[in-house]
């Protein structure tokens, strides 16, 4: 399957409610055989994002929607040559009386840095897929928890051992919440993930909420003072903990 069909299939699936209605995009050149899925899948797209579009995609893309935007961007990687890096971008938000900055800029997972912190050895195949949460969650609205993992079966869509996102909460008041929403939106999915927080736990609370799911793994930043209490419920519920010691918080 190719890698664009792949990316298309994968986004869909990782939250078809959501994805009604919304904004796709797509880092390789989205051709007629992807924009076919697209079409074809029951959902309806307004924005639709990619380095460039083959003429069919173009074509099967306004014939289906008449007002879609389809935005070429080019390359957006500025070693390719496509424009300044991100690297230094800032984030504004206007407050009362001033601004409030955030850098922004690519993130690269690391998990081979990451602290194995409780529960049994990590499996690589979920850290792969915990490396992909990391991206993701780092987009989303804090307080953010996603919930992921491999997709093995050709069958399932993003498949071929690929890895994808199966629900999100985010831009909640609590992590709790967060918690609750990632799981509802993942469903039977959660069962052998893996769930990703922006920041650490400050209560067992919302571990606890993903364990009861059935998710395998929860990575998180660490640093709270009760992080031994999630650390022990996670050894006692046979869940791997793992410890990125960097917050991705974005509001």
């Amino acid at each position: 399957m190719p890698d664009a069909i792949r990316a298309v299939a994968g986004a869909l699936a990782g939250d078809p409610l959501a994805a009604y209605g919304g904004i796709l995009a797509i880092g390789a050149t989205l051709d007629a055989a992807a924009a076919e899925q697209i079409v074809g899948g029951g959902t309806f797209l307004e924005v639709v994002v990619a380095p460039r579009f083959d003429p069919e995609a173009e074509r099967l893309l306004t014939g289906r929607w008449k007002n879609v935007r389809l935005l070429a961007v080019g390359e957006l990687d500025g070693a390719a040559g496509g424009g300044a890096s991100r690297r230094d971008a800032l984030a504004i938000r206007v407050i009362e009386g001033g601004l409030l900055a955030q850098r922004v800029g690519p993130v690269t997972p690391t998990p081979d840095r990451w602290t194995h912190a409780a529960g049994p050895d990590p499996d690589p195949a979920l850290l792969r897929a915990a490396g992909l949460l990391e991206v993701v969650g780092a987009a989303l609205m804090s307080n953010a928890v996603a919930i992921g993992g491999p997709v093995a079966q050709e069958s399932d869509p993003g498949g071929h051992g690929s890895c994808r996102l199966f629900g999100a909460g985010a831009g909640q008041m609590d992590r709790v919440t967060a918690c609750r929403i990632a799981v509802d939106k993942a469903g039977p999915r959660a069962r052998g993930g893996v769930a990703y927080s922006d920041a650490f736990f400050p209560f067992p609370d919302g571990p606890r909420v993903l364990i009861d799911s059935g998710v395998a793994m929860i990575v998180h930043p660490g640093g709270s003072r009760r992080d031994e209490e999630t650390f022990a419920l996670c050894r006692e519920r046979g869940v791997t903990c793992m410890t990125t010691g960097v917050r991705r918080f974005r509001h």
